[in-house]
């Protein structure tokens, strides 16, 4: 390998290592902002934080007759009575949130999807 070519390269492996760190960077950051914002949907009624982003998970949803429903884990689909539904908090995710207890999923609380609103 001549000289020129050490320095190629040496030049791309750095150009490729700043892209690399730049893009972990901008991951971890994104992650932290998602698991800030999770932490800040409160019960409604309660003011209480409802869950973290260990509880939420993203699920499909339908806006029915009778309200909202979302398709749980191990449940199939459920109906969300209006007191668990978050509506003063836009929601930053592509999908409804739906949070419960990892055990019996019990409801802690819902998000329905940005309705483009």
């Amino acid at each position: 390998m001549t000289n020129t070519q050490r320095v190629i390269a040496v030049v791309v492996f750095g150009v490729a290592l700043a892209l690399l760190v730049t893009y972990v960077r901008s991951s971890n950051a994104a992650d932290l902002d998602k698991g800030a914002w999770f932490n800040s949907l409160k019960m409604p009624g309660s003011g209480t934080s409802c869950c973290s982003i260990a509880d939420c998970k993203q699920v499909d949803s339908e806006w029915r007759n009778d309200g909202w429903w979302a398709l749980a884990q191990t449940k199939g689909w459920i109906s969300i009575p209006d007191g668990k539904i978050i509506k003063n908090k836009p929601n930053i995710m592509e999908r409804a949130i739906l949070c419960t207890s990892p055990g019996d999923q019990s409801l802690y609380c819902f998000l329905p999807p940005d309705m483009g609103t």
